[in-house]
């Protein structure tokens, strides 16, 4: 695959207002990341926040209206899902709906890659993360947070496959499983997928790291899945 000059970097946000966060974490990435950034919503105030920035950081930012070439499957409105459905306007229903807006996202652009990071993290230097994980022979890549769970914090995409992979086997679960979307992530990961690699988190600078993972020489660190960001 020939490397692209600036990374891709998405942001997701459904269903209620983008917090204010949002507008340090944006900032924060557009300085760090060295990305290009696509904030996907179903939302508009984000355009109120966009709106009052420096023309040079918003000429960066790609601002997608999820309804443009997405659609929720009717499915979603059947399945049970884990948490209450009152938490935070569907919190735990728009975090599993990611999967299937990142794959719509993926079908609509003229993409080779991109990163998905979730809202309330920072990413550094995403250009080099990309030059090494191009060289993997993996592609899709993600973090887990323990051996049966895993998290879009970061994750990477170079193929359409992975996110193909796994709508399908979320399509393939009972419709009475209480869906959710880092248990889920995680059982697809633990059925070893072709073409799929797990990214190092500090379980691997362990001498007997939890589960096999990418070396964290090979990418220059690790990535944060659960453990540390909290404490910061």
């Amino acid at each position: 695959m020939q490397l692209n000059s600036a990374s891709n970097l998405v942001f997701t946000w459904l269903g209620s207002p983008i917090p204010a966060y949002a507008k340090k974490s944006i900032k924060l990435n557009l300085l760090y990341a060295r990305s290009r950034i696509y904030i996907i919503t179903d939302v508009d105030n984000i355009e109120r926040i966009l709106h009052t920035w420096p023309a040079k950081l918003v000429s960066r930012i790609t601002l997608l209206n999820a309804s443009e070439f997405y659609s929720p499957p009717q499915y979603l409105d059947r399945i049970q899902y884990f948490g209450s459905k009152d938490f935070r306007s569907g919190f735990w229903l728009r975090t599993f709906e990611r999967f299937f807006l990142l794959n719509a996202f993926l079908a609509s652009q003229r993409l080779d890659s991109f990163f998905h990071a979730e809202l309330d993290n920072i990413c550094f230097n995403l250009c080099e993360l990309q030059s090494l994980l191009d060289a993997q022979p993996a592609n899709a890549f993600f973090v887990r947070d323990n051996l049966h769970r895993a998290v879009l914090s970061l994750a990477y995409f170079s193929s359409a496959t992975a996110l193909d992979q796994l709508i399908a086997y979320i399509l393939s679960l009972p419709e009475d499983h209480r869906f959710n979307d880092m248990h889920d992530l995680g059982q697809f990961l633990c059925a070893e997928p072709a073409g799929v690699s797990i990214l190092p988190n500090e379980s691997a600078l362990l001498s007997s790291p939890l589960w096999d993972c990418l070396n964290p020489n090979q990418i220059g660190g690790i990535c944060d899945g659960n453990s540390l960001g909290q404490y910061l």
